[in-house]
């Protein structure tokens, strides 16, 4: 008899969300310090021209990534 169930592959992996991969990004590259600032810089209204120049991107990169992050959220664990 023939076997013609297809073979094993391992399960495809799952795709890291969008949001959170963009976060990770950015975490990478300018540390927990530099996405408070950012978010406080947003928050506040500094122009996204000054925060560009600031990271080194464009304004617009810096306007995605205000409307991805959205509001800053801050959770503490307490022991």
């Amino acid at each position: 008899m023939i076997d013609l169930a297809p073979p094993s592959r391992q399960p495809p992996r799952p795709k890291t969300p969008r949001l959170e991969r963009e976060v990770g990004n950015f975490l990478n590259r300018y540390g927990t310090a530099g996405l408070e600032r950012f978010l406080s810089d947003v928050a506040v209204g500094r122009p996204l021209r000054e925060i560009a120049c600031d990271l080194g991107v464009t304004k617009s990169r810096v306007g995605q990534w205000a409307l991805a992050f959205g509001t800053m959220r801050r959770e503490y664990l307490l022991h």
